[in-house]
């Protein structure tokens, strides 16, 4: 989950239930995909209910996780507990905006509308909107999703949101943007926009890097927990791919942490540095750490993802 989000939620609650809550995310984050990882998170996710019957900052933590990560059923117990509890509670932005995609709950669309008409936050409001225009995009309604970006982009006022992976939140208006430069710059069969990051070694990138093979664009960090335990499924593809080119791009607050990260833990392909607020950051990402682009050899969009599983479906098809 977005560093962000747990920051926002942090304070005002007894330590040691929001060590126990920090303990518990970091087995559900140590965790791997597949029908092994519901087993190894099983103890953490029942430490986790113990701790979300608490009214406090450390029991809507938990109530977020098991948002994210739990059943079905967890999933919308979660979110009768916050919305019942906490739906005037601006705190409530920063959840919604780590469980955007609502898949474990029906009508996750509806109920985000009844959210955004019926909160007295505007927070949550510009939230629960911003995440109906995604849902909007992803399920087909491209001229409501685009119409309601744009007058986020224009409305939101002052507003931040932790949809975006590092430093601090932007506003949510400019996340609007980002969303709209992702649905229309970067939807599968566009051209790949030129990439004006430079490598972390202060050089522009040799063109010949980033064109005329398959390529995967990492945007992670190194305090990124989730980017750092995608690392060695990438590092299979490319070994397993000689032909794929990784081009990972940093969103660290210093290229040498960057550099002496590298020393430590050599990773394949081209290493780009934007920072946390640098101009690719702020046009390409509209999510959380981290965000993933796979080009096809031809230069277009093959799709973009936040989830390492996505990225091997898409790349055996750019390697066809």
């Amino acid at each position: 989950m977005n560093m962000l989000i747990l920051m926002a939620l942090a304070a005002g609650t007894a330590p040691d239930r929001m060590a126990e809550v920090d303990r518990q995310q970091q087995v559900i984050w140590a965790s791997s995909a597949g029908p092994a990882a519901q087993t190894a998170r099983a103890p953490a996710l029942a430490a986790l209910r113990q701790v979300g019957t608490t009214d406090d900052a450390a029991g809507m933590r938990a109530q977020a996780l098991l948002l994210k990560w739990g059943s079905d059923r967890d999933a919308q117990a979660a979110w009768n507990w916050l919305v019942t509890r906490h739906r005037d509670d601006k705190r409530l932005a920063p959840i919604l905006e780590g469980w955007w995609d609502g898949s474990a709950l029906p009508d996750a669309t509806g109920q985000l509308r009844r959210l955004a008409a019926q909160t007295l936050a505007p927070e949550v409001r510009a939230s629960a909107r911003l995440l109906l225009a995604r849902r909007d995009l992803a399920e087909g309604r491209r001229a409501q999703g685009l119409a309601a970006l744009r007058t986020l982009s224009r409305t939101a006022g002052s507003t931040t949101s932790t949809l975006m992976g590092a430093g601090d939140p932007p506003r949510l208006a400019n996340v609007a943007s980002a969303m709209l430069f992702q649905a229309e710059a970067l939807s599968p069969g566009a051209p790949l926009p030129a990439i004006t990051a430079p490598t972390i070694d202060g050089r522009r990138p040799d063109p010949a890097d980033l064109h005329g093979r398959p390529m995967v664009l990492d945007f992670w960090a190194t305090w990124c927990p989730p980017c750092i335990a995608a690392l060695p499924r990438l590092k299979a593809m490319a070994t397993a791919n000689p032909q794929l080119r990784l081009v990972s791009v940093s969103g660290d607050d210093s290229p040498k942490t960057v550099q002496k990260w590298l020393q430590r833990k050599p990773h394949p392909g081209v290493h780009l540095w934007t920072g946390p607020s640098g101009r690719v950051s702020s046009e390409w990402l509209n999510s959380a750490y981290p965000f993933y682009v796979v080009v096809g050899g031809d230069g277009r969009i093959i799709g973009t993802a936040t989830d390492v599983a996505d990225v091997e479906q898409m790349v055996s098809r750019a390697i066809g």
